[in-house]
């Protein structure tokens, strides 16, 4: 349990961190492009890659491509899974990201934790709106990306437990 949580965590961190650079390294261009031209806002092409770079993000935080654990028969450490659940922030119904449970995936909700890592909430605000806005439309309007899929009741908790977790979390999502 603890490795997979792991292997998890530090691939959606990896990605938080390059898309963050990548991002702020495009707004600084776009200021001096901008500068120069006596214009203002994000060029076509970083709004292009910051798109691609909010559809890659919010699939690993839906955990796309997740390999199914039905057929290994694990079971986390109880005091590991515990204290590794604790740390995530809990929804208004009990609820956490976070809940080890290694029987058919890694966690109870299909979503990474790392949406309340402090490296999500310093991405830039130009990133993190779109990202955010991908999730919503994703929990919310029920049209993940790739191969994620969920029941109504598991989009319901995750909707409950992120509007009431994260404060800039979309109002109502449009596709």
């Amino acid at each position: 349990g603890a490795l997979l949580a792991l292997e998890q965590q530090a691939a959606v961190h990896n990605l938080l961190v390059r898309a963050t650079l990548h991002v702020r390294y495009l707004l600084a261009k776009d200021r001096v492009v901008n500068e120069m031209l006596d214009e203002t806002g994000m060029r076509a092409s970083t709004e292009r890659i910051a798109d691609k770079l909010a559809r890659d993000l919010a699939a690993a935080l839906l955990l796309d491509r997740e390999a199914p654990l039905r057929e290994h028969d694990a079971a986390p450490l109880d005091a590991f899974a515990r204290d590794f659940a604790a740390q995530w922030p809990q929804g208004p119904n009990g609820s956490r990201l976070g809940v080890l449970d290694l029987r058919k995936r890694v966690f109870t909700l299909p979503m990474s934790p790392m949406v309340h890592a402090p490296a999500f909430e310093r991405l830039p605000a130009e990133l993190r709106s779109r990202v955010l806005h991908r999730l919503a439309v994703a929990i919310e309007r029920g049209v993940p990306p790739g191969d994620v899929r969920f029941d109504r009741a598991t989009r319901r908790s995750l909707r409950d437990h992120l509007r009431a977790t994260i404060a800039d979390w979309p109002a109502r999502p449009r596709r």
